[in-house]
Formats: structure tokens, sequence, C-alpha cells
């Protein structure tokens, strides 16, 4: 304790007790060292797993309460006067050691313990930061206000400390700047966390369409929601509630934007938008839904969702939607079975389809039906490949040439994507007429064709071929049968199912589907059962919402929003024509991905429109907080410089110039300077005039366009004379940023680098001379008074303070300056 601080805490006598106790505790340095080490197990809590904090303060209390205890007894085994010094050693050397082995064991136990504790079951690898009562990013954590409070009452200690403890003169002077830069250096913190910016921008090339300078960049981490309505300008809804890292079902969320001002001062009364529920990482499936009354996307007709399952319930995990206006899909296949969907099938598809081989070609895995109107001639029989017949009398002779998959694609409208068998077949007719090439199609018969000659066209209707595959299990279901083949059945609803079944060995079947389910295969089997579990009058394709597994997430996506999918629930009160209420509720629920800029759409970063009735086109984006800039760039050129011979980028830079902006945030003024931000060197742009987090801004070249892909050759091989590529890159993206307090900051690493040394190395120097000195002149003026005492009597004395006396004095001052030292 220094004799400064001792002369004040005399003087804190006097204050009224609870100023008193603040005074004395602000001064001392224990509460610096608390407030140092509640900053460590804070940063700890926003760096290390919440499993391996508890295991690490379980561990510390173990040995912590083991050594204590260890500690007291030897001290009690210490002062035992009847007990001998080997004794004693032996008896706490052995308790040590036992101390050390209970620890072990105890420890080990913990951590067996905390493992199985069903808080962590899956989390093991969750920071604080990720649970669902905080949900924040690294940078929001760290700049929230627990830390913010720690870090200013450290630096109140100490400054408060610093004043009252230390002296203030040359040798101490590494002391204070250690102090200053540890002051500083917090002091910079804080104002880092509060004001530091982080985001980018994108910026089109200025001479392509629509190109406008950017006056705004999009923050990194805070998520927002932008509303329009008919293509009106967004309003901007920013969403710090907004869940990060875990996801809430519909309904275990109520973020109302309708109740904030913005929103009421924007749009009329009776919109509603809420954000019911939220998928922090996960996919949009491709899926069918029922048409909505307002949807304009082309409707897919009736549909069917089938699933596999058992006996008694199905498997939705594993649901699949059957559109009959899409071929593709309308069919389910595996290998012993296939399921089609046909709707409103014609009398001659079904007939068809129910057409009976000969007792004796029950069991074949082809069959052809075959007809010749002219000559009233009908039949089905087994086909193979390699064998030729005559049809009957007719004078027509058929060969089989081939038989199995189709092997060539289909590229016809309405019919990508689907696969079918076929039988080729060489058709020879009566009379001095070329032959028949013709493709038989089983499931599109629609598809045949003939080739005669090598041209191609419809099928000849002098004679008329079905090609039947019974391979596998055929199902089909069927709605909206004709009615001839319904009226065979009595007291069936006319919206019925109806399934018409297939099988090798046995005649077709065609039956209402009364329970929605039949079995295929073996009915022991898990899979061994088809349900109809969903049917659509109109089906449109949508996307469904899925959470994909922990286990398969990108760790560095996680938080970012980049992943996250955000359901939306747009409602309105309906109005009749004279606008009062309907008593009716409009309600739509619609599915946004995260979009990175709002300029740039494609794939599933789009908006989502919502067609409200009687209100409008209710236009709704999901991405990140828009914020304004004091200024507006815009992009005149991009140059990429390839290094030799390849075209992997060796730097890349854009041509910028920067415009001044008006109060509503357009570009008003004349251009500030031309930029170029390269690879590893931004540039900086200063507003002398803006908040303080905006008047210094640091431009990066975070990111460029990969190029045109519509580009021709000719243009993509362009260079100039230094090898870059020349008009590909039609927009650049800017990193946005800025480092409030960084100086602040870096001068209190360099004050904390010098006084260091000063305060270990100097300062003892120092002290030493200062000390040697004081004693040089002490002998000198202790010779002195020997020789005035050898000289003769002593002269009259004369009144002194007590201090001053010949004794005392160099006594004081060898206290004084034991003090200084330290």
């Amino acid at each position: 304790m220094s004799a400064k601080y001792r002369r004040i805490k005399q003087t804190d006598e006097a204050l009224p007790a609870p100023l008193r106790w603040l005074t004395r505790a602000f001064s001392s340095i224990t509460l610096a060292v608390i407030l140092l080490l509640l900053v460590s197990f804070y940063g700890a809590l926003g760096s290390v797993p919440l499993y391996f904090i508890c295991i690490g303060l379980a561990w510390l209390v173990i040995f912590g309460g083991l050594v204590g205890a260890v500690a007291w007894g030897s001290v009690r085994l210490a002062n035992a006067p009847d007990w001998s010094g080997k004794r004693k050693l032996a008896l706490g050397g052995g308790a040590l050691l036992a101390a050390i082995a209970a620890a072990a064991l105890l420890c080990w136990e913990a951590y067996l313990l905390i493992g199985m504790l069903p808080v962590f079951e899956g989390h093991k690898q969750t920071i604080l930061y990720r649970l669902p009562a905080i949900e924040k990013n690294e940078i929001e954590f760290f700049a929230w206000w627990p830390l913010q409070v720690l870090l200013i009452l450290f630096i109140i200690n100490m400054v408060w400390a610093t004043v009252r403890r230390i002296e203030f003169s040359f040798p101490r002077l590494g002391v204070l700047m250690v102090h200053t830069g540890i002051v500083l250096i917090a002091l910079g913190s804080v104002f880092y966390g509060r004001a530091k910016l982080e985001g980018d921008m994108f910026i089109v090339r200025a001479d392509l369409p629509g190109a406008q300078p950017v006056s705004h960049f999009y923050d990194r981490v805070k998520p927002a929601v932008f509303v329009s309505v008919d293509r009106a300008p967004s309003v901007q809804f920013v969403l710090p509630e907004l869940p990060r890292y875990n996801d809430y079902a519909i309904g275990e969320l109520d973020i109302r934007l309708h109740e904030r001002p913005e929103f009421r001062d924007r749009f009329l009364d009776g919109l509603r938008i809420t954000i019911p529920g939220f998928i922090a990482y996960g996919e949009l499936e491709p899926t069918w839904v029922e048409a909505p009354a307002e949807s304009r996307l082309p409707r897919a007709g009736p549909a069917l969702t089938v699933a596999m399952g058992d006996r008694d319930l199905p498997g939705n995990d594993d649901a699949v939607t059957l559109p009959f206006a899409n071929a593709a899909e309308r069919v389910l296949s595996t290998d012993a079975w296939e399921v089609e969907y046909l709707h409103a099938p014609s009398p001659q598809r079904l007939d068809d389809l129910l057409s009976e081989a000969p007792a004796d070609a029950m069991s074949a895995p082809y069959l052809l039906k075959i007809e010749i109107p002219g000559r009233n001639h009908t039949e089905v029989r087994a086909i193979a490949e390699g064998e030729s017949f005559e049809v009957g009398d007719t004078g027509y002779r058929i060969a089989v040439e081939e038989l199995g998959p189709y092997g060539l694609p289909f590229v016809s409208e309405g019919y990508e994507g689907a696969a079918d068998t076929h039988a080729r077949l060489l058709v020879q007719r009566p009379g001095p007429v070329r032959p028949i090439q013709r493709y038989a199609l089983h499931r599109y018969p629609e598809r045949s064709q003939d080739f005669v000659e090598g041209k191609r066209g419809d099928p000849d209707p002098s004679i008329r071929t079905a090609f039947l595959d019974k391979s596998k299990v055929q199902v089909h279901l069927v709605t909206d049968p004709p009615a001839e083949y319904a009226a065979a059945f009595e007291n069936v609803p006319p919206d019925s199912l109806w399934v018409l079944l297939r099988v090798a060995g046995i005649a077709p079947i065609f039956s209402p589907l009364a329970e929605g389910k039949l079995p295929l295969g073996d009915p022991d089997r898990r899979d061994a059962w088809l349900h109809v579990i969903e049917r659509y009058e109109n089906a449109v394709p949508a996307q469904q919402p899925t959470v994909t597994p922990r286990p398969l997430r990108d760790p560095k996506l996680e938080g970012t929003y980049e992943m996250a999918l955000l359901p939306v629930t747009v409602e309105y009160d309906l109005r009749d024509e004279n606008h009062r209420l309907t008593g009716e509720t409009f309600s739509r629920t619609v599915t946004l991905r995260q979009m990175p800029y709002l300029e740039q759409v494609g794939g599933e970063m789009r908006p989502q429109t919502v067609s409200v009735p009687g209100y409008g086109n209710v236009e709704i984006a999901f991405g990140r907080q828009r914020r304004q800039l004091p200024f507006a760039v815009a992009m005149t050129d991009f140059k990429m410089t390839p290094y030799p011979g390849s075209d992997i980028p060796r730097d890349f830079h854009s041509d910028l110039l920067v415009y001044q902006v008006n109060e509503d945030g357009e570009p008003g003024g004349d251009t500030i300077r031309p930029f170029q931000p390269r690879l590893n060197n931004p540039a900086i742009v200063r507003s002398p005039g803006a908040p303080l987090a905006l008047r210094k801004i640091k431009l990066s070249q975070a990111g460029w366009d990969p190029g045109d892909p519509d580009i021709s050759e000719a243009d993509k091989a362009l260079r100039d004379d230094a090898g870059r590529f020349i008009n590909q890159q039609r927009f650049t993206i800017l990193g946005v940023g800025n480092n409030v307090a960084i100086r602040v900051i870096a001068l209190g690493g360099v004050l904390m680098g010098v006084g260091i040394p000063w305060a270990f190395y100097l300062k003892p120097y120092l002290m030493k001379h200062r000390i040697r000195k004081f004693n040089e002149k002490l002998k000198q003026r202790q010779a002195a008074e020997e020789t005035v005492e050898d000289a003769g009597p002593t002269p009259p004395a004369v009144d002194l303070p007590p201090a001053a006396s010949a004794e005392q004095q160099p006594r004081r001052e060898l206290v004084l300056a034991a003090d200084e030292h330290g």
C-alpha cells in the first residue's frame, strides 16, 4: 500500500458509510481481478461449449474442495504439539496423495454423470449464445450489454484505483502507462462493440440497363422482412427477436409485423402479417398442394398422394404425389410393381387394360391386343421376342423384333422425363404394300408410332395394337371412370376412387378402393400396403419446407440465415363491393428463403407474392437489414487479372465512383472521387458530417460475377493487353465495414507494450539510482555534521519542526524513499 493511498484512506473515514464502501470497493485491486475473471468467463461462455464448461466447473469445485480440506487439515496438523516432524510430513503427504486420487475419481464420475444429463443429449457442442433463450451469433453475443456493463465497471475500477493508489511520479510512469493502456483497450472495446458495422452491397455495372448508384448496404447479421403492395416501394421490418439456431413449428412463434407503427402508417387496416414459426436450417422440397382460388400457377389437374405402409397405417415420410397431368410423375415404379394414376380414362383405354389373356397365357409377361376393324377381328395373345405369327385369316403378319424398356428419352411437352416399355413390331399388311415398323408403347399408347421407309407417322388405323406389360404387378388408380364401367357396381359414390389391378396369372380386377389401401406382394412386410392418403381436385406445384438433420448441416452456415426458412402468414378481413366487412378472413402462409440482396433474384431466393382479394398483390421478401450510407457507389468497370495461361484470378478490382447523397439517400451531389478497391487492398470513404459509425467506411472486394452464362464464346475470349477479361462481369459485391475505436485499442496496446518493460526494468533501476543518490547525500550530511562537532561548541539551538530534527530527518526521508520504491 503506497503512502498516497494511506493518506487517502484516512480522508475516506469522514465519508458516510455507503459512499465509503463504494469508494473503497472501486479502489481495490480485488474488484479489478474479480471483474477480469468475469470477463474471461464471459469469453469462455461465448467460445467453449456448455458441456465442457459444466465439466470444468465441476472439476474446479471438486479439486478446490479437496485441496481446501487438505490445506485446513495440514494447518491443524502442523500446530499439533505432540507429533514429530516426520510423522506430520508422512501424514500430510499421504493425505495429499489420497486427496489427489479421490479428486481424480470424483472428476471422472462427474464427467460421466454430466454426459448422461438429458439437457446435453445432442447438444454437447452447443455454445451458450445458441440456446433458445438467447439466440445470438458470436458478434452479437460479444457486443451484448452484460459484457459492456462488465467492461464499464472494470474501466471505472481501473481509473479510480489508479488515481487513488499510484503516485504520479516519473519512475511510476510505466505503471501508469500499463493502467492507461488497459483502460483504453477496454474503453475501445465498448465503443467497437456498440458501433461496429459489417455487411456488403450489390452493385450492377453502370452501363447495364436499370443500373443505379447504390446508397445502402445489407447488414451481415441482422435479419429483416420487406413488404410491398402492388409493386410500391417496400417497407423494411427489422427482426431482432427472430431465432437463429433453433427450429420453431408453426404456432410456436407469434411475431406480428402489423402491430408495428411503420406497418400501420403504410398499409390499410385489416391486413395482418405474422411470422408463426422458423426453420433454422432446412430445404424446400418440391410437392403438390390444392390450388388456392387466387393462385396464378399453372394447374396440374387432379392428383393423388400415396405412401407405402403396413396394413393399418401409411408411412407418411415416404409419401409421393402423383399428378395426372405430368406423365413422368404420375407413375411410381419399383422392381416388383408399378402404380399409375389415371383420371377419366377413355373407354378404349380401360377396355385395353382389362383385356384377358387366353387361359394358356395367363402367366405370360407380355401381351399384345390386336384389332383389325375392317375384318371385325380382335385377339389377345402372349408374345415373345423373335417370334412371328399370322393374325387370324386377316392377311396380316406380325414379327416381334424387340420387347422391353423404350430406350429413347421422352422430349415431347408434358412427357419430359417419362419412361415406358415397348414392343417393336414388324407388321406385314396384305397386298403389295411395304411393311410397317411399329413402336407400341405400354403406358403411353398415344405416343405409339409407325415407320414406313424411315418416315415416321401415326399408327396405321387399319390395324390397332395395344401392348400390355405384365412383367410387374400393374396397379392403376382411377378416378372418374367411364359411366358404363362404374354402372356395374351399386351404391358407389360418383367421386369414388377405383383400382385396376393386373397381375400375371390372374384375370384383371377392376373395383372401388373403398378403404383407400391395397396390398402389394407379401402382406407381412412393412412396405407391402399402398395407401392413398390425399386427393387433390386441382393440384399445383409447391415447395414443402423440411428441417435438415443436424449431422447433415454445414457448421459454417448455421446461424447465418443462409439456409433458414421463414414461414409468413398473410391475413385480411374480406370486404364486399361497398367496403363493408363480410365476416370472412383470407389467410395464406408462404415460406421464404433468405435473399442476400433484394436486387439479385434467382432460384429459391425470390420474393413471394400473395394475391389478397379486394386488397392487392402483397410481395414479401426475407433478407437482411438494409442500412443507409452517407454516399452512393456506382461501378463503371470490373477487371480480373488471371495467372498467365489460366483462368484462375490473380487479382480483381472494381472501378467505382462515389457520390454525395441528399437527405432522402438518393445521389444528389458531385462525384467525390473515384475509388478502386482491390483484392486485399480496401478503399476508405470518409464522410465527416455522418454519424460516428459511418464517418469512415471501408469498401473491400468481397465477390464478383463469375460471368454471364449467355455470353458468346467470342466475347468470353476477349481480353485486353494485360490478359484481363473484358465485359463479362455484370455486378460486383463490396464488403462494407468500419473500425470504430480501433486506433484507441491500438494506442492502448502500444502503451502496455511500452509500460510493461518500464515497470519491470526501468522503474527498479530508477528507484535504485534515487536511493543511491539519497544515501550519498545522507553520508555527506553526516560527514558535515561530524566536522561541525570537531570545530567547537554548538551554537544556540533554533526551534525546528519535529520532522526536521537532525536525527529524524534522514530516517523519515529513507522511509519515504522506500514507499516510493513500493
